[in-house]
């Protein structure tokens, strides 16, 4: 294997990426789900380039490599892991895995056809001899070869790159605040260090974001806001129509619900149990984002809604608050698709290749699309 690549022009990165990467991936057994998100993540190129590619320094380690060891963890040229305990082994093995994989991926000729075996043994494995993260973190709904929801699997992956790749970091609030959105600020910030001063990782820059939830009293109108950190964003879906576009959804978003008896609240004004009202926006953005329609409704039926959305320049300031809404727009660049209902069905992606050109991945079949 030849030394990792130092990406310093956008030449250097064309030569890595221009032609390349359209590589189907076997089916192991209905597990079309997985091999769509993989598809999708390759082709985060920000992602990629990180995981295959060395910084300038001239020590020619992965970038990856990098965080992986930040923990004091060592590892040799085989991939074995000292000063590890047994469930940080088992995350950074999987980042290990992946990167392996986007090296397969972006190497083989056109046409060739991967087998994801190691992600899946990492991740949905079923020998107690040999452990997987499922077993590990009791996620029994991962274990095995039966379909799984893509986008349920999208978060397990992700948050276990994440933990892999984790390490400590000094978060620090500087400054008095001058308004409102900068003391809201403080308390975001508090809450992001309270869950990331010691998990800091490469997944958490690229794809993690912050939603502000609102709880609004119905009784005495006080209000209490919290700061959760996501990696995805749930959409509803407008019912009774056949067509919607994405500020439809995201307005439904925005609206939140009115919390049932069983999910009251204790109002810390009136000091009674309540149905508030929780509303949610958008405080931080994150870098790429991962939009979730809700297709599947409560009692087992999928709405078959068409959403229209740009491929290009989508802005969401208006369903931001606070400094959230920054005029920062995106690009689409890959679609999890699924077909069927609730009882079976398949998972296909659409992703953009750095060419240009958006192509169909499904399973072991490439197909291209068109610009």
């Amino acid at each position: 294997m030849s030394l990792p690549p130092v990406i310093t022009t956008e030449e250097e990165r064309d030569k890595l990426f221009n032609g390349k990467g359209h590589t189907g991936l076997s089916n192991l057994g209905n597990t079309c789900f997985m091999n769509t998100i993989l598809q999708c993540l390759s082709k985060t190129y920000e992602l990629t380039e990180f995981m295959l590619c060395a910084e300038e320094s001239g020590d020619h380690d992965k970038k990856y490599l990098k965080e992986l060891v930040r923990k004091g963890v060592k590892i040799t040229e085989r991939g074995r892991m000292f000063d590890c305990k047994p469930l940080e082994r088992l995350q950074k093995k999987l980042v290990m895995d992946y990167e392996k994989l986007l090296y397969a991926i972006y190497d083989v000729p056109e046409g060739a056809l991967l087998a994801p075996r190691t992600i899946h043994n990492d991740l949905c494995g079923q020998d107690p001899r040999n452990p997987s993260l499922g077993m590990a973190m009791g996620r029994i709904e991962f274990i095995g070869y039966g379909q799984k929801d893509a986008e349920e699997f999208y978060g397990f992956l992700m948050e276990q790159m994440h933990m892999g790749l984790s390490h400590n970091v000094n978060i620090s609030i500087d400054g008095e605040p001058l308004c409102l959105y900068d003391k809201m600020a403080i308390e975001a910030i508090k809450s992001w260090k309270g869950y990331f001063s010691t998990e800091y990782s490469k997944i958490l820059e690229l794809f993690y974001g912050q939603e502000y939830s609102l709880l609004i009293c119905p009784e005495c109108g006080f209000q209490s806001g919290t700061y959760q950190p996501m990696n995805r964003i749930h959409l509803p879906l407008p019912k009774d129509t056949r067509r919607a576009n994405l500020n439809d959804c995201f307005e439904l978003y925005n609206e939140g619900e009115t919390l049932d008896e069983k999910n009251a609240w204790r109002c810390e004004g009136c000091n009674k149990n309540v149905k508030a009202q929780k509303c949610i926006s958008i405080w931080k953005k994150p870098r790429h984002m991962v939009l979730h329609l809700k297709r599947f409704t409560k009692d087992g039926k999928k709405l078959n809604t068409l959403v229209d959305f740009p491929l290009e320049n989508l802005s969401i300031d208006e369903y931001c608050i606070g400094y959230g809404a920054n005029g920062i727009k995106y690009d689409l660049y890959a679609i999890a698709n699924h077909s069927g209902d609730t009882g079976g069905g398949h998972y296909y992606a659409y992703c953009k290749d750095y060419d240009g050109y958006w192509r169909e991945y499904n399973d072991r079949t490439v197909r291209l699309i068109g610009r």
